[in-house]
């Protein structure tokens, strides 16, 4: 029916999720009820679904998020079932699956295209998925609220995966002049070295005080003893860090610059300045989804 294996356990508690989502959409006088997911894992330290559901709520939109923690192994199999579940029309993506999304996309905007990666799935009038990248422009609306004007600048980025494809696209875009960046994943930073014209280093610098805005785009941060990504005590004072940890807030490498005397964004700061393309993207789906009979 709705593609999930249901004799699976795993499978069948995701299925009751969503279907709990659903009746309780309709308990509240809501006869067509839409879901958008939020996918990851870990899922817990995700905010969108708590800034996301009360702004559908207060708009009357006859749609919810719901967060749901996907296993790495079996990611393609319960991913593909969510997508034919009934009344899904929306994905809001974090790690590590911004990239594996790509193969059940039927087409990708400009972002997704550079960035090789997804953050946002879409599904169209015509039943088909269409991916895009707002990790970069949630990244930009905060550099550029927080006073970094990115135009002529130059940056070092640590991680080339799905945020950090998205976030280096974003600055491209809007005028800075280089990026620098370094990911063990060699085919990963190959390809984005190459989509952008941007320079992949084989390790990471040693002094960063070449640089004006300094990226972690990594996970290191999401646990207490995680190692620096990179070490903020070699920059320029003058220099702007911007860390894509959104909890804990105040990570190491955040205490670190503002020891340097820094000034910094995290991630939550970036995912307010994203919320806002996720919204229009989850009511778009909405809105075509109702427009083609679905």
């Amino acid at each position: 029916m709705n593609g999930l294996d249901l004799s699976q356990a795993s499978h069948r508690a995701i299925a009751d999720r969503l279907e709990s989502a659903r009746q309780s959409m309709k308990a509240t006088g809501i006869d067509r009820p839409f879901l958008a997911l939020m996918v990851g894992n870990p899922i817990a330290q995700v905010k969108a679904p708590a800034m996301l559901n009360p702004r559908f709520e207060d708009e009357g939109l006859p749609v919810r998020m719901v967060s749901v923690e996907l296993p790495v192994e079996d990611f393609g199999g319960v991913y593909g079932g969510l997508l034919t579940f009934p009344d899904v029309v929306a994905t809001v993506i974090t790690v590590p699956f911004k990239v594996p999304v790509l193969k059940f996309c039927q087409s990708l905007d400009r972002s997704a295209e550079l960035a090789g990666a997804v953050n946002l799935m879409m599904r169209t009038k015509d039943g088909s998925w269409v991916g895009s990248m707002k990790d970069g422009d949630g990244f930009l609306t905060a550099l550029k609220k927080a006073g970094f004007d990115p135009i002529g600048r130059r940056a070092y980025m640590a991680g080339a995966g799905g945020a950090g494809s998205g976030i280096a696209v974003a600055l491209i875009l809007a005028g800075l002049a280089g990026i620098d960046f370094h990911d063990p994943n060699q085919e990963k930073a190959t390809r984005l070295a190459e989509a952008l014209g941007i320079t992949r280093l084989a390790e990471p610098p040693s002094n960063l005080n070449g640089y004006d805005l300094l990226i972690n785009a990594t996970p290191l941060g999401l646990k207490e003893n995680d190692p620096l990504p990179f070490d903020p005590s070699t920059a320029r004072q003058s220099a702007f860090l911007g860390d894509v940890i959104a909890e804990p807030e105040r990570t190491r490498l955040r205490g670190a610059a503002v020891q340097r005397g820094l000034k910094n964004i995290g991630g939550m700061e970036m995912l307010k300045g994203q919320i806002d393309a996720l919204y229009r993207g989850v009511v778009k789906a909405v809105e075509d989804n109702m427009a083609g009979g679905r």
